[in-house]
């Protein structure tokens, strides 16, 4: 799996290499938010082994809800729509938009040492943005049970144990996820993973 924290330390790239399942609370789940937050966190338990605490920061307007956690099935159904559609004036509409609103914003992470901030950065858009985060943060909802009615509350905590058993690595962690409504339907999300 690529890197998701690019760092100074860095010195030679990692290859790829396949991560196979992870396993979440033992269910076995083989989809792209599993491997983002067990590669999120065994690159930064790694590189950062004085890191207590993960933060992951985005701005969104859009409500949590448990069609994220199949984002493709929306991509199929907006692909259908677009049959009965004249594609030239949504290219039109859609080029139009983007040149309005620019891209979607980065999502900003900070990495903590207890109190002390280790690092503070926007990831790259090329691994996430602020449009994407939303469906990965559904998962760790879905695996710690929290109802979906709760989902969009100001402030919601979990835990959850996630395992690579090709590599025998396992991490136990708590989260907390804070949403605040900032304005005009703009939301602001922080999600915080505290390692043990």
């Amino acid at each position: 799996m690529s890197r998701i924290l690019k760092t100074e330390q860095d010195n030679s790239p990692i290859p790829d290499k396949a991560m196979g399942p992870v396993f979440v609370n033992s269910k076995r789940y083989n989809n792209s938010a599993a491997k983002f937050w067990y590669g999120l966190i065994e690159e930064i338990t790694t590189d950062f082994k004085d890191c207590t605490e993960i933060e992951l920061l985005s701005k969104a307007s859009l409500q949590l809800h448990r069609g994220l956690l199949r984002p493709e099935l929306n991509l199929e159904h907006d692909i259908e729509q677009l049959l009965f559609k004249n594609l030239a004036a949504e290219m039109e509409n859609t080029i139009a938009e983007l040149e309005l609103l620019g891209p979607p914003p980065a999502v900003h992470i900070r990495l903590l040492s207890n109190a002390s901030e280790i690092i503070s950065r926007d990831l790259s858009l090329d691994i996430i943005d602020s449009e994407i985060f939303p469906c990965l943060i559904v998962w760790p909802l879905e695996w710690a049970r929290i109802p979906e009615t709760c989902w969009n509350n100001k402030s919601i905590d979990g835990n959850i144990c996630l395992e690579n058993r090709r590599n025998g690595l396992k991490f136990n962690v708590s989260f907390s996820l804070e949403t605040k409504h900032l304005s005009e339907g703009l939301l602001q999300r922080c999600f915080r993973v505290k390692l043990s």
